[in-house]
C-alpha cells in the first residue's frame, strides 16, 4: 500500500500543494496562538482600579445609617416603639 504511494513518486505539482497546504496550516495555527496569546496579557494586564470602582467610605457609612433608620422605623411603625 505505502509502495504505491512513496514521496519521491509523486508529480512536483502535488508535493507543491501539499507544502502549501501544510504551511497555510501552520500559519494559521500561529496566528490563533499569537491572538490569544495577546488577549491573556490583555486580560492580565488591566489595572485593578479600572475593574472595579473605588469605595466611597462615606457612600458606605450614609447606606448602613440608612439601614439602621429603616430598621428602627419599620420597628416603631409594627410595634408602637423603636428597638
Amino acid at each position: 500500500m505505502w509502495k504505491d504511494t512513496m514521496w519521491k513518486d509523486k508529480s512536483p505539482g502535488v508535493k507543491i500543494l501539499w507544502v502549501w497546504t501544510i504551511g497555510t496550516a501552520a500559519v494559521l495555527v500561529a496566528n490563533v496562538a499569537t491572538s490569544r496569546v495577546s488577549d491573556m496579557n490583555k486580560i492580565i494586564n488591566v489595572p485593578e482600579e479600572s475593574s472595579s470602582p473605588p469605595v466611597d467610605q462615606q457612600t458606605t457609612d450614609s447606606i448602613i445609617t440608612a439601614s439602621a433608620w429603616a430598621k428602627s422605623w419599620w420597628w416603631a411603625t409594627k410595634y408602637g416603639s423603636a428597638e
